[in-house]
C-alpha cells in the first residue's frame, strides 16, 4: 500500500510541473514564414488584432534556405531552439500602434490555484525600451479595443502589469520575465501585449513612468518573445 501511496503522489507531482502553454516555444508551425506579420504560420498562437502585424520568426527555415528576408533586418538567436516571435509597441496614445499574441492552454486553469508564468524577451535596440509587459489570462479569442487614431488598442480589465524599474533594456542576452497568477477558473488563454489602461497611464507630465523613450524620432519599440511556459504551483 505504501508503494501504491508513493507512486499515485509522484505521478501528481510530474502532472503539476508540465508547461500547460501549447507550442510556448514556437517551434511548431504550419509553414515556413517568407516575410514579416505572419504570426498565423505559428501553430496555437493568434494575432487578436487584425490591424497589426506582429512577427514569426523561425530559423530553422532558414536552414531549408527559404526565401525569408527578415532574417537580414533580425539577425538574433532565439532563447532555445529555432523560432521565436516579435511585437512591437509605441508609446503616445493618440499615435499608439500595438501588437498582440494570443497564446493558448493544452486544459482549462483550476479555479483558486495558483500558476506560475515565465518567458523570455529581448530587446531589439535601446533607442526605445518599456519597463512593463500586460498579459491578460482570459477564456476569450476576441477583445474589446478602442480605436485611437485608425489603430485599435485592445480594452480589457483585470490586466496584470509586469514591470522592472529601469526597464527591459538588454539587447545582447534573453531576459526572464515572471509573473504568479490565481486562477478565476476555465481561463484557455494567454494575451501578451500593452492594454489601453496601462497606455493610459503614459504621459509627459509623468515621464512616462511605465514606458520609457530616449531620443527616438518615431517612438516605436521591438522586442523578441520566447520560451512561454505556465505551470501549475500550488
Amino acid at each position: 500500500m505504501k508503494q501504491i501511496i508513493y507512486i499515485l503522489f509522484t505521478f501528481c507531482i510530474c502532472v503539476h510541473s508540465q508547461n500547460i502553454i501549447i507550442n510556448g516555444n514556437f517551434e511548431d508551425y504550419i509553414e515556413c514564414p517568407d516575410n514579416l506579420g505572419e504570426l498565423n504560420m505559428c501553430r496555437n498562437v493568434t494575432n487578436p488584432n487584425i490591424f497589426t502585424t506582429p512577427d514569426y520568426l523561425n530559423f530553422f527555415c532558414q536552414k531549408k534556405k527559404v526565401d525569408y528576408r527578415p532574417y537580414i533586418l533580425f539577425d538574433t538567436s532565439p532563447h532555445s531552439g529555432n523560432a521565436y516571435i516579435g511585437l512591437v509597441s509605441r508609446t503616445e496614445l493618440a499615435y499608439s500602434y500595438q501588437e498582440y499574441a494570443l497564446l493558448e492552454f493544452d486544459s482549462l486553469l483550476i479555479g483558486g490555484r495558483k500558476y506560475e508564468l515565465n518567458f523570455y524577451v529581448k530587446l531589439l535596440n535601446q533607442k526605445y525600451f518599456q519597463n512593463v509587459f500586460d498579459i491578460l489570462f482570459t477564456e476569450k479569442r476576441k477583445f474589446n479595443t478602442r480605436l485611437v487614431k485608425g489603430y485599435a488598442i485592445i480594452d480589457e480589465p483585470n490586466v496584470t502589469s509586469i514591470c522592472k524599474q529601469g526597464g527591459y533594456i538588454d539587447t545582447l542576452h534573453w531576459e526572464k520575465v515572471t509573473a504568479q497568477y490565481v486562477a478565476k477558473g476555465n481561463e484557455k488563454y494567454l494575451l501578451v501585449g500593452l492594454n489601453y489602461g496601462t497606455l493610459l497611464k503614459t504621459n509627459y507630465s509623468s515621464k512616462k513612468k511605465y514606458i520609457f523613450n530616449s531620443d527616438s524620432k518615431d517612438n516605436i519599440c521591438y522586442y523578441y518573445f520566447d520560451d512561454f511556459e505556465l505551470k501549475l504551483i500550488d
